[in-house]
This record gives C-alpha cells, sequence and structure tokens, in this order.
C-alpha cells in the first residue's frame, strides 16, 4: 500500500513526530503512518479535502486551544476533550485552527487501510468523538512519542492490531456516548425481549417514552435501517431457531413470532431467509447456521 508522505515535524509548532514503517509489508494492511503533537498557532492553518491518488485518514485530539471542522457548509468547533475523526476521500471538508482562536493543540495518528469504514461512519455519526487527552487511545499515541524525527518499524500484525484497535475504540465510544444511541440501544433490548407476540414498534416507542416517529428517525439514523425492518430481521431469525430446536407446528411458532397467519409468516421468513420454513425443517443440517 501506498503511504503518504508529508514530514508534519518541519512544520511550526511540532511537538514530535514520528514515521511509522511496516516491515515486509503485503500492501494491503491497515496501517498507521505517522503519529504525533503539534501546538498550531498561525491563523492560516486551514487544512482543505482535494482530489489526490492516495488518501488516508487522521485522527485528531484537541489538547488545548480551539479547532474548526467543515463539511459541505456545515461548521463546527472542536474543543478540548473532542477529537476529529476523518478521511481525506471526503468532498467539502476542511479543517483547521477556528477563527479568533490563537491555538489549535491536538495528538494526531494518521493511518491507511480503513477509508471505506471511516467514511461511512462519519457519514452516519459526524465527524467528532468525545475523547480528552487522559483517554488511552490519547495515550496510546503518546506512548510512542521518541525523539524528535523518529523512525518506528512495526510488523504488520503490530499496524494492524493498533489501527484496528484504536478505530475500534472510537466506535464503541460513539456508541455508548450520544442519548440518540441510548435510545436505539433501549429500543433493541427491548425487541430481544418482546421476539415472542404481537407487540410492535408503536409500544415499543410508548414504553421508551418517545413518539414513534421519533423513534424511527433516530434508530434509522444511528442503525441504518427502521426499527420495524430490525423487529422483522430478529424475528425471522428467532424463528430458526424455534424451527430447529423444538416440533412445534409452524402456525403456532408463526404466532410466537408475531403472526396470526401461517401465509403470512411463510412468505416473511422466505423473503428473509429465502426458504421455507418447511424446507429448514426438511434439512436441519443444510440450514443449522441461518439463526
Amino acid at each position: 500500500m501506498k503511504l503518504p508522505y508529508f514530514d508534519e515535524s518541519m512544520q511550526p509548532g511540532s511537538q514530535w513526530s514520528s514515521i511509522v514503517n511496516v516491515l515486509d509489508d503485503l500492501g494491503q494492511t491497515p496501517a498507521p503512518c505517522y503519529l504525533g503533537e503539534r501546538k498550531v498557532t498561525e491563523a492560516q492553518y486551514r487544512l482543505v479535502s482535494k482530489k489526490q491518488d492516495v488518501h488516508w485518514c487522521t485522527l485528531k485530539i484537541c489538547v488545548a486551544g480551539r479547532g474548526i471542522v467543515s463539511h459541505r457548509g456545515k461548521t463546527q468547533k472542536i474543543l478540548p476533550g473532542q477529537a476529529l475523526l476523518f478521511s481525506t476521500a471526503e468532498e467539502d471538508f476542511f479543517h483547521g485552527i477556528d477563527d479568533g482562536a490563537t491555538l489549535f493543540h491536538f495528538y494526531r495518528m494518521t493511518f491507511v487501510g480503513l477509508n471505506p469504514l471511516i467514511e461511512a461512519y462519519t457519514k452516519r455519526h459526524g465527524f467528532l468523538l468525545p475523547i480528552d487527552k487522559h483517554h488511552s487511545i490519547a495515550k496510546r499515541i503518546c506512548s510512542y512519542r521518541q525523539k524528535h524525527r523518529s523512525h518506528i518499524s512495526m510488523t504488520p500484525s503490530a499496524a494492524a492490531e493498533m489501527v484496528w484497535g484504536i478505530v475500534a475504540s472510537c466506535l464503541h465510544i460513539y456508541e455508548t456516548s450520544t442519548p440518540e444511541n441510548s435510545l436505539s440501544k433501549s429500543c433493541i433490548e427491548w425487541i430481544n425481549h418482546n421476539l415472542e407476540g404481537h407487540a410492535g414498534i408503536g409500544a415499543c416507542a410508548q414504553e421508551l417514552g418517545v413518539s414513534q416517529a421519533h423513534l424511527t428517525r433516530v434508530f434509522q439514523d444511528s442503525i441504518g435501517k427502521t426499527p420495524g425492518a430490525f423487529l422483522i430481521e430478529t424475528r425471522m431469525r428467532h424463528a430458526v431457531t424455534l424451527l430447529l430446536e423444538n416440533e412445534l407446528p409452524i402456525k403456532a411458532i408463526a404466532q410466537k413470532c408475531g403472526y396470526q397467519h401461517a401465509s403470512h409468516f411463510s412468505r416473511a421468513f422466505k423473503e428473509a431467509h429465502g426458504v421455507s420454513p418447511k424446507d429448514v425443517r426438511k434439512e436441519p443440517g443444510v440450514y443449522g447456521m441461518m439463526g
């Protein structure tokens, strides 16, 4: 994999900067390229996205001062305790020091190999995450602080583990840090506890104390599908378990999964799995992994 090259250690305000060399790289390994710390004070510091042959991703953790990020005309401030995660493939995107600010101090990791994931993630969740300088992610980046302009060698496995570990932590932070995701999580818990029966998303919304329209919007934004679709998918997986683990009539299983008529259940089951409930019962060894 061709790595981007720029030496930020030569830029004003660079506190330390380490270049990562991946040993025996096969060309597809997610890997960090640069780790460092910088204190930007120049008011004109702006990094604007542009078309180029090589794209990478960057995580910047704001330590002090104030930054700014703008995407398609929507502008947000980057404050201490927040981190910016982005891919350079984003269009109509820039970030830098905020107007009127005298400092933008950050830790950063630039990495390659996960652009599609980061682009999909930021499209759904945004570019900012609650990460401060005391977080384990920041400490891990700073653990590679060596003498200025140093080079670090990593095996492919170590490079991939570092990138995947930090990115996974970022995903977990988002999943657990916003009220919207808390609502989605509560909805999923409700669905898992109400697989058997006829209760729908309206009942879930009522129990959670929100309107069905609000729950649907939040869930769609957070999970990528409506809660109704998620409920059906979950019940269809549960149906496979019921078909394989007991001898209940299909009509009884349909009712357990919220369907009054076996024909409606069989149609939904086939749409979900491509086979009928009877087919699953005939060949349990073939379809045993469906659930």
